[in-house]
């Protein structure tokens, strides 16, 4: 794997890396290329499971970025917030997960949170 020797160094932004060699991809084609979403989902979710939280939050924000639309990069970006303690945050990212697109999982968790409160 390409970025298998970075993914358990925390000094090393594997979301610079990855928008680093998509550019220079996409200059080579002539046109936007980003990386696949659940490629980096992927990548973010090692790093969440492996505490990474710094690298894992990097990775998931540039899913939010790249794929404004997805409800599942919404929902992976607040799946950090809420192992991270940021409630607030993960209430925020739920919801729009759930304004891009209704999941049940996604509202299962939503609820879950607010009954905390």
């Amino acid at each position: 794997d390409l970025y298998a020797r970075y993914l358990d160094n925390e000094n090393i932004r594997l979301d610079t890396l990855l928008e680093a060699h998509y550019k220079n991809v996409a200059k080579q084609l002539g046109y936007s290329v980003k990386p696949a979403e659940d490629f980096v989902n992927g990548l973010a979710y090692h790093a969440l499971n492996t505490k990474q939280f710094t690298k894992a939050k990097y990775l998931f924000k540039m899913n939010v970025s790249n794929y404004p639309e997805s409800a599942n990069a919404f929902d992976s970006l607040g799946d950090l917030y809420n192992e991270t303690g940021d409630t607030a945050n993960a209430i925020k990212c739920y919801k729009q997960a759930l304004a891009n697109k209704e999941i049940p999982e996604t509202r299962k968790k939503l609820k879950g949170l607010q009954e905390k409160k």
